[in-house]
């Protein structure tokens, strides 16, 4: 199946159609991981361009980060209304079909930086943004368990435009991305 025609959850029916990550994949280093696609991504049919992606810039800009050196993806590929989070269900099956594959192309990739509880849950199931916000850990890599990969959590850039005290942390976040950047001794 092609990307472009998947139907395998509810979700898609909401959707234009899927929205791709972007970026450079051969280049890439860093991969910028949200929930799913706004109603403005599902227009344009790209990610992260509307608001939460404005302020996906101003935290970049914090710490240090070209956008334009990253990969920009969503663990679900489509969009919900009303911010209404995609289903258990639509995001195992786009991280299983879609998004581990996209992972894998990235042969550069050393971070991944997660936003939101359900970008942080590819990675560790039970952890919660609130508690590991401003952090790393290191992974075993889903799509190549033999290897590791760092994960850095922060807020979700549409929760900080939404609450000033998420705001001020997701912002801090990403201070301690910059630092976290220059002190890199990735492998």
């Amino acid at each position: 199946m092609k990307f472009e025609d998947c139907v395998l959850c509810n979700e898609r029916h909401y959707a234009t159609k899927p929205v791709p990550g972007e970026g450079n994949s051969k280049l890439a280093q860093i991969c910028l991981l949200g929930r799913n696609p706004g109603e403005k991504e599902d227009e344009s049919g790209r990610p992260f361009i509307g608001r939460a992606g404005r302020k996906l810039n101003e935290g970049l800009q914090f710490a240090g980060i070209l956008r334009n050196t990253c990969w920009v993806t969503n663990v679900s590929k489509c969009y919900t209304p009303k911010n209404v989070a995609p289903s258990a269900k639509c995001l195992r099956t786009c991280q299983r079909t879609w998004l581990l594959d996209e992972l894998a192309r990235l042969k550069q990739l050393r971070l991944i930086v997660a936003f939101g509880n359900q970008a942080l849950h590819v990675f560790e199931s039970l952890a919660r943004v609130g508690e590991l916000h401003g952090y790393s850990f290191d992974v075993d890599r889903p799509w190549e368990p033999e290897k590791r990969i760092t994960v850095f959590c922060s807020y979700h850039p549409s929760a900080a435009l939404r609450m000033s005290n998420i705001n001020k942390m997701y912002l801090a976040d990403m201070v301690k991305l910059k630092q976290l950047e220059k002190e890199a001794t990735y492998d």
